[in-house]
């Protein structure tokens, strides 16, 4: 037996006692192409900035302490080639899931993270709540969930970003809730809900029969957009500058004023159409005077010419009379 099989020999009880270890995280270095980490386990042994190993695709960064547990691996038994397998991090602050449910959590703060839940099973919500192995369900909802708490959530990509929901989205926020589009803004639904005040900086065209309360013509509006905050992004944090200034000549009263009018003229052409009913009425009474004066006139010309005849043949006669006494 050589030299090297028998060291390796008289301390293999050792090396597969280390194998792996439990152990604290004490420190954290970010520093190289991989996080490393100063660990120890038991009293005496500790390392200083061995790798700590991640699952392709997902990387975690906790700050180190004395009460985040470390679990590491001697690599084909060779103490010189010692990793941190797994970080548990602090018992404190790790989320308890139920059944059927995983987390994604920030370091140090479980109320941050994001959770899958399976849906209860029919027996589990007949037992109670109570799933498999008679622990109890935190009553959390199913599905998928996150929360930020009170830190900023943003997402980019230079391609399109789609949402979908079968049952329906709800947005809500404290503050203000901006939407900018290179584009259009292209919305479509059976009907369009809206709940306060308008302020808009264009031409409205519309195809179809607008109703409302009352239009005043002569108003304006001015909306100024709000800058961006670092990233070249509108948040929603700035609020836009909106002011308006009402319109003078209403649409109603403008109505209104027509109708009235409206109604004087009807009332001025019923009291012309009276009036000229009135002067038919003495036009006729006229003519029928006039032409019963006319047959009066005709009537007293008839007699006087017969008077005048008479008269005339009366002079002839003692004309003749004169005559015949002047000859005798």
């Amino acid at each position: 037996m050589g030299y090297d099989l028998w060291n390796h020999s008289k301390f293999l009880q050792h090396k597969v006692r280390n194998m792996t270890r439990r152990g604290w995280l004490l420190k954290t270095y970010n520093k190289g192409k991989m996080l490393k980490a100063r660990v120890k386990s038991g009293k005496y042994i500790e390392n200083d900035e061995i790798d700590i190993i991640h699952p392709v695709g997902y990387v975690a960064h906790v700050k180190g302490s004395g009460k985040h547990e470390v679990l590491t691996m001697d690599v084909g038994a060779d103490t010189s080639r010692r990793v941190v397998m797994t970080v548990m991090g602090d018992r404190e602050n790790v989320p308890q899931p139920d059944e059927n449910e995983a987390f994604l959590y920030a370091p140090d703060d479980k109320k941050m993270f994001m959770r899958f839940k399976k849906q209860r099973s029919q027996q589990q919500r007949a037992n109670g709540g109570k799933d498999s192995s008679g622990n109890q369900d935190s009553g959390r909802p199913d599905g998928m969930h996150w929360d930020g708490k009170d830190q900023k959530v943003s997402g980019t990509t230079e391609d399109t970003f789609q949402n979908n929901a079968e049952g329906g989205q709800g947005y809500s926020t404290g503050k203000n809730f901006t939407v900018k589009a290179g584009a259009n803004t292209q919305m479509e639904a059976s009907k369009h809900a809206r709940k306060g005040d308008h302020y808009r900086d264009g031409t409205d065209y519309v195809k179809g029969v607008v109703h409302a309360a009352d239009h005043k013509a002569g108003g304006s509006a001015t909306v100024s957009p709000s800058s961006a905050r670092a990233g070249g992004r509108d948040d929603g944090s700035q609020g836009w500058g909106v002011s308006g200034q009402e319109g003078s000549v209403s649409l109603l009263e403008t109505a209104a004023g027509l109708t009235q009018t409206t109604q004087q003229l009807n009332n001025f052409e019923q009291a012309q159409t009276q009036t000229n009913q009135q002067q038919a009425a003495t036009n006729q009474q006229t003519q029928q005077h006039l032409s019963d004066l006319n047959q009066q006139l005709s009537s007293l010309d008839e007699t006087t010419s017969g008077a005048l005849q008479e008269l005339h043949d009366m002079i002839l006669a003692l004309e003749q009379r004169v005559s015949a006494l002047e000859q005798a």
